[in-house]
């Protein structure tokens, strides 16, 4: 009887070790998955373009000292020699850009004229406002749809109010 008693609790203990085991690799998976998630969400450090960078992929007219971040142009123009536009998107969340460019702008001695919040269908975002001296721009930066990568939309115009330049 003794015997028979100390094998049922070697197989108990079997069953309560593999179950554990099974218990361990599930959380491990979840564990990973959710990380790898994360990942995906996660901001990447924003690093800004160099002036001939920017000379190269927007106009050769652009302005060194106006900011821009580094990523992938989705679209970049000069209207003349004094207004240019550009979207950009960027691997990073809608606030981590945002507080990037007002970072930028600001360290650059261009007055935040205003931040305000939008929502346009599933798009939602943030528009700031700045200007120095006779140049303003505008930048709205948002994630369409609510996934994917995060895009700037950027105008800059110098002499004229940047509203006025669309």
């Amino acid at each position: 009887m003794f015997m028979h008693d100390r094998t049922r609790d070697i197989r108990a203990a079997r069953r309560a070790f593999a179950v554990l085991c099974a218990v361990s690799v599930a959380l491990i998976v979840v564990g990973c998955s959710t990380s790898a998630q994360d990942d995906q969400t996660q901001s990447v450090p924003i690093a800004p373009m160099t002036p001939s960078a920017k000379r190269a992929a927007i106009a050769t007219s652009f302005p060194a000292e106006v900011p821009v971040p580094v990523g992938d142009l989705i679209r970049a123009e000069a209207q003349g020699e004094d207004a240019w536009d550009y979207v950009v998107e960027v691997p990073t969340t809608v606030e981590d850009l945002t507080a990037w460019y007002r970072d930028a702008y600001v360290g650059r001695q261009w007055e935040m004229l205003s931040a305000e919040s939008f929502r346009k269908g599933s798009d939602a975002g943030i528009v700031l406002r700045f200007r120095k001296g006779n140049a303003e721009s505008s930048v709205s930066v948002y994630r369409m749809g609510g996934v994917g990568p995060v895009r700037a939309s950027v105008t800059l115009g110098v002499g004229t109010p940047v509203l006025q330049t669309q």
